[in-house]
């Protein structure tokens, strides 16, 4: 992400966040949505790309609610099947 706004410390707390990536047949893109922010959407032409993304979304995202007061979810955790 070289060209990111975001230090590496914002990446690296977005990063912690589930991103979705699924290929559009109709769009021919793979689109990426962020379940805990409301299932905010955008895509990419490659995987990487989304996935890129999806990270730099959840970022602006986690800076918006805090310039906002508002709360910022807290990631999911990984559900482990027993």
């Amino acid at each position: 992400m070289n060209d990111s706004p975001f230090t590496p410390e914002e990446i690296e707390e977005a990063s912690r966040y589930q991103i979705v990536i699924q290929w559009s047949e109709e769009d021919q893109l793979f689109l990426v949505s962020l379940p805990e922010f409301g299932g905010v959407r955008s895509h990419g032409r490659t995987i990487a790309e989304a996935a890129e993304r999806g990270v730099e979304l959840a970022a602006e995202w986690i800076d918006s609610l805090r310039t906002l007061g508002e709360p910022v979810p807290v990631p999911a955790a990984l559900a482990v099947a027993s």
